[in-house]
């Protein structure tokens, strides 16, 4: 039995139909799409209906009638996934599936410790490796991934209650085989985007949760998405207007696979330049913030007789 797919979308209907042709193809004709801000594009999106009536999927749409927003969009767009699924698949529209993403889900059921209700989730990463296996890595890029409903929901119930404690600093200090300035870098973020709102999104959060719960991602050794996000098509970018120069050495799985391996290093020094080079472009900037939190947040407990306690908001 295939897994039900969540898609999230904003105004961009021909990737939708570019993933449903995907996904039909293969056959997986079980999805949920949540689109943020409908009526931007009500007739772009009747389209879709019309395609997923013709093509007899199992669906079901949210349709939020205001813009959200990304950051929303997504959390409440695999909540609601949940409140429906034990587990899944999860696609922003930008991210269309390639021959080896299906491959990878088919062959995937067969091995032992993959998809099954134990994992937290798989996810993409960049790297130039002709072998395909999984490794274990805190640092993954979120181009299609998997996870299940026990997993989000300890997830969401940090993001609702989200609060920065030292605690939780020195768990993200004490995980091994991970660089300082890495975990330096994903504190600076979640700082950044939590109580800032500098940072890249969703995704500064989740990075973050995984530190500090010691729990490393599940990572392929190539690309299984093509990410369609960065200018490629004449529709609303999603990360720039412009190709990275990383993308164009990009392996993507587009025949059958085989994994070689479960898991190989838990390192995930794998992804370190590009994801400093891609998500922390103006890290020199950004340690200035973490550096003034950390100043308020002493001076206001120092105000408040509490200079004993832990940092939280």
């Amino acid at each position: 039995m295939t897994l039900p797919v969540l898609i999230i979308t904003y105004n961009r209907f021909e990737l939708v139909l570019t993933i449903l042709e995907a996904l039909n193809k293969n056959h997986y004709k079980k999805v949920y799409i949540a689109i943020d801000h409908y009526p931007r594009d009500a007739a772009g999106f009747n389209k879709i209906e019309a395609y997923l009536e013709a093509n007899q999927f199992d669906f079901q749409l949210k349709k939020s009638v205001e813009n959200i927003g990304c950051e929303r969009n997504v959390i409440t767009g695999i909540k609601w996934f949940f409140e429906h699924e034990e587990r899944g698949i999860i696609l922003e529209d930008d991210c269309i599936p390639t021959v080896g993403f299906f491959s990878f889900l088919e062959h995937s059921k067969n091995v032992e410790g993959v998809l099954d209700k134990n994992i937290s989730f798989f996810s993409n990463c960049i790297q130039h490796n002709k072998r395909f296996y999984l490794y274990q890595s805190y640092i993954p890029f979120f181009w299609g991934w998997y996870t299940n409903r026990n997993y989000f929901k300890q997830f969401y119930e940090f993001v609702v209650t989200s609060r920065l404690k030292l605690r939780d600093v020195l768990k993200l200090l004490t995980v091994k085989d991970v660089s300082f300035r890495i975990k330096l870098i994903v504190l600076i973020n979640y700082v950044s985007f939590s109580y800032e709102r500098h940072g890249t999104s969703w995704d500064s959060l989740l990075h973050y949760y995984q530190f500090i719960t010691k729990k490393p991602f599940f990572v392929p050794s190539q690309s299984m998405i093509d990410n369609r996000g960065f200018g490629n098509l004449n529709v609303a970018y999603t990360h720039t207007n412009k190709l990275p120069d990383w993308y164009n050495d990009l392996i993507f799985s587009n025949s059958e696979i085989k994994i070689d391996a479960i898991s190989e290093s838990s390192k995930a020094e794998h992804n370190d330049s590009v994801f400093l080079n891609q998500f922390f472009k103006h890290y020199s900037h950004n340690i200035f913030i973490l550096i003034g939190y950390f100043c308020k947040q002493y001076f206001r407990m120092l105000r408040q007789g509490k200079h004993k306690s832990a940092f939280k908001l």
